[in-house]
């Protein structure tokens, strides 16, 4: 389910960054261009830096940690994409920008994939509890998981389906508003 891995050591900052931007297969034309995966791709690698200046015990760096939040959250504005510190496993792909939120409290699995337009957070003022989200989940367009679920591992999450009560059954595709598994 829950990655257990928090970045703490500038190798394990490096592996991370190095597997994600695999994911990204950026080629030279699509970097000139400034495609939006580019943009996607520097906003996931400025969240990983934040995250290894947040959780190592260098305090020489925190100085670091508060600048390259403040480009983050600069770029994660201009593109629509909201996603809290150490919240993500290893292998977050951000298919297309635009209103993308994963809450801080949430706990996001392995190779989790989002298509855009996607939340993944709390109820509300009186239900503040987050989902925990198993690893390879895909979220389709207008997915979301709301409230404290738990979704499983290798599960399909179709386009505008809203998932409001757990699924723990590994490999399904859940599709619908409130969710269902098909």
């Amino acid at each position: 389910m829950k990655s257990e891995g928090i970045i703490r050591t500038r190798k394990e900052l490096n592996e991370w960054v190095d597997y994600e931007k695999k994911l990204y297969k950026l080629k030279l034309f699509d970097i000139l261009t400034r495609n939006q995966m580019y943009y996607n791709w520097k906003y996931i690698k400025l969240l990983r830096y934040c995250e290894y200046y947040r959780n190592c015990k260098n305090v020489l760096l925190r100085p670091l940690f508060v600048l390259t939040r403040l480009r983050r959250n600069i770029l994660g504005k201009n593109i629509g994409v909201e996603v809290g510190e150490n919240c993500c496993g290893k292998g977050l792909l951000i298919y297309h920008n635009g209103s993308i939120v994963i809450n801080g409290f949430s706990n996001v699995g392995e190779n989790c994939k989002f298509h855009g337009c996607n939340c993944v957070g709390n109820m509300g003022d009186m239900d503040l509890r987050c989902p925990t989200i198993g690893d390879n989940v895909e979220f389709g367009v207008g997915a979301m998981a709301l409230g404290g679920i738990v979704i499983g591992d290798n599960i399909q999450i179709g386009a505008n389906t809203v998932v409001l009560e757990s699924f723990c059954e590994n490999g399904i595709t859940i599709v619908g508003s409130p969710a269902r598994k098909v």
